[in-house]
């Protein structure tokens, strides 16, 4: 569940990692256990930390070209 690969590199790919950055916060609404809402809360994190490695990797590699 949690993101191991680097950026994305495909519209499929981000989308997949929204989903699971989605999925992993509904998870965390429904948890009571602060441990594990906490790791819940961490996962949605990396998935969203590593779309955004993705978007800013991408807007150097426009400005660049």
């Amino acid at each position: 569940m949690y993101p191991h690969s680097p950026s994305p590199s495909s519209d499929k790919e981000v989308a997949e990692c929204y989903r699971h950055a989605t999925e992993a916060r509904e998870r965390a609404k429904h948890i009571n256990d602060p441990v594990f809402k906490r790791w819940f809360i961490d996962v949605e994190r990396g998935w969203l930390s590593r779309l955004h490695r993705h978007e800013f990797i991408k807007g150097l590699t426009e400005i660049t070209d």
